[in-house]
């Protein structure tokens, strides 16, 4: 996908309505108190949604996606994105996961 598209969430058969991938993000993701930053990007780097203060490039976004096709450069380099650097520790076909330090860590998922 190029562009953003909205999430429709139904809470019963009369009642929906439309989500925004902000919403998501603060309310999905930083709202349990487990997650200090998140943000959705498209593959090709469009930024949909982020949380506030988390400096993710387009350039960054497109390493991050780039790297479910051949993780290897995060084998050797890290995993790289907003000013901080995380030790490579797993993928898959859907996610990589990497560390830093005692209490940090990231999952790019697709």
């Amino acid at each position: 996908w190029t562009t953003p598209f909205p999430v429709t969430v139904a809470s019963d058969l009369t009642d929906t309505h439309t989500m925004s991938w902000q919403t998501y993000v603060d309310q999905s993701l930083l709202g349990t108190g487990q997650v200090k930053s998140a943000a959705i990007f498209g593959l090709d780097g469009t930024q949909w949604a982020t949380s506030g203060g988390f400096a993710v490039t387009a350039a960054e976004a497109k390493v991050l996606a780039g790297g479910f096709n051949d993780p290897s450069t995060f084998h050797a380099n890290g995993i790289r994105f907003a000013g901080g650097k995380y030790t490579f520790l797993r993928s898959n076909e859907r996610s990589f996961y990497g560390r830093q330090g005692a209490n940090a860590g990231c999952v790019v998922a697709k």
